[in-house]
């Protein structure tokens, strides 16, 4: 680098990109009468050092490596996907331990291409191989059409789902299909949980819906097919956010502790449109809590930042509906499986799925090679395998 580089019009432009990301974080602030109105909502639960009654909980998370191959406009992925199944005991001195079984890993490769008709086979295949599951039994197994009509402007019937007819990205832009594939490999495997009949199914995510009403979107045909199935059986499906992207979110948190003494254990529920409730200005344009949902904000420990919760609202009126008796309970559940050593403050179903699903660099790197092995035995060049294209230019594949 060119030590030019760093002169004063640098200096001067960092100082305005500042400036800027300052008046964007300040603009989002909720003004005074917001945060009294939703400080008065902040509410309290105990400790949870024991239970009323021992329950299953499982949890989801992914990861993979996107693209893990490439030649011309070719792609290969490498999704995975960990469930975790564990039992409280309240009794025991473990307690919390893994039920019986070894949990569900999900390990596939799909391969893409920058042509329509590849590319949606590359999808269905990975959704009917990979994951066992056909679009038509999502779909009929789902209110997703129902739901997609009743926020977008027109109707939306089971015939109109259809590979052909999804909206897809070129292959070429990576970004949108690691996201894609990866949300979708977490909902299958969430799906898959559910024949555990956990009281609670743990996502690390949000149940945000981008394009619901605008665009048929795999992972939300995904979410409604896993949400109806869950809440028909009684397992709340819950997005646990370690991030809550509320602007300013963490204001609430200090009048929690300074105007109520909560340092921890408390939570507040946002204001849902779903509930045909008016939405705060600081958070009109955020989409929290998301469509047909209803989210909380709280805290587990005096340690931990606050994180937010995103819970189906039928499933929500069916279970908790404001009763602060059954919120209580719902957060002292959680909170009983905050408690192992090794991930305090936060669920530790979470913290194992997360662990179990992580591909290290190791596993990464041996991918790689096991492909470009094989990719060499067909005569492939070595160059097909990702690498950085500046590294490419300077020294040569």
């Amino acid at each position: 680098m060119d030590f030019d580089f760093l002169d004063q019009t640098l200096l001067n432009a960092s100082k305005e990109a500042i400036q800027r990301f300052k008046d964007a974080i300040e603009g989002s602030k909720p003004s005074d009468k917001e945060l009294e109105a939703l400080g008065a909502k902040i509410r309290p639960y105990d400790h949870a050092r024991t239970l009323p009654a021992d329950f299953r909980i499982s949890a989801v998370d992914g990861s993979g490596e996107y693209p893990v191959l490439q030649q011309d406009d070719i792609f290969v992925h490498f999704a995975t996907a960990a469930g975790v199944t564990y039992e409280t005991h309240t009794n025991r001195q473990s307690k919390i331990a893994a039920i019986d079984g070894s949990s569900p890993l999900l390990k596939q490769f799909i391969l893409l291409r920058d042509e329509k008709k590849t590319l949606s086979e590359g999808y269905r295949e990975f959704v009917e191989h990979g994951i066992g599951l056909k679009l038509k039994d999502l779909v009929d197994g789902s209110d997703y059409c129902q739901a997609y009509s009743s926020q977008g402007k027109k109707t939306l019937s089971p015939s109109q789902v259809t590979w052909s007819g999804m909206g897809f990205s070129q292959a070429s832009q990576i970004a949108s299909h690691a996201y894609l594939l990866r949300s979708t490999a977490e909902l299958g495997m969430a799906i898959r949980l559910l024949e555990k009949q956990p009281r609670y199914l743990l996502l690390d995510t949000s149940l945000v819906y981008f394009l619901l009403g605008d665009s048929i979107f795999l992972p939300e045909i995904f979410k409604r097919y896993l949400v109806n199935q869950a809440t028909a059986q009684g397992t709340a499906v819950v997005a646990l956010c370690k991030s809550h992207n509320i602007p300013n979110g963490d204001l609430i948190g200090r009048i929690a502790k300074e105007e109520h003494g909560f340092k921890d254990h408390w939570y507040l529920r946002l204001p849902s449109s779903a509930l045909g409730e008016p939405t705060p200005n600081f958070l009109k344009d955020k989409e929290i809590p998301p469509k047909l949902c209803v989210s909380y904000l709280f805290k587990f420990e005096a340690t931990s930042f606050p994180m937010r919760i995103d819970l189906d609202v039928v499933w929500w009126s069916q279970n908790l509906a404001d009763d602060p008796i059954k919120e209580a309970r719902f957060f002292g559940d959680l909170d009983f499986t905050c408690h192992e050593v090794r991930s305090y403050g936060y669920p530790y179903p979470m913290h194992a799925a997360h662990r179990r699903a992580s591909l290290t660099s190791q596993e990464r790197k041996a991918v790689k090679d096991i492909l470009l092995k094989q990719a060499q035995h067909e005569g492939l060049a070595r160059g097909s395998v990702v690498q950085d294209p500046e590294a490419v230019h300077m020294g040569g594949i």
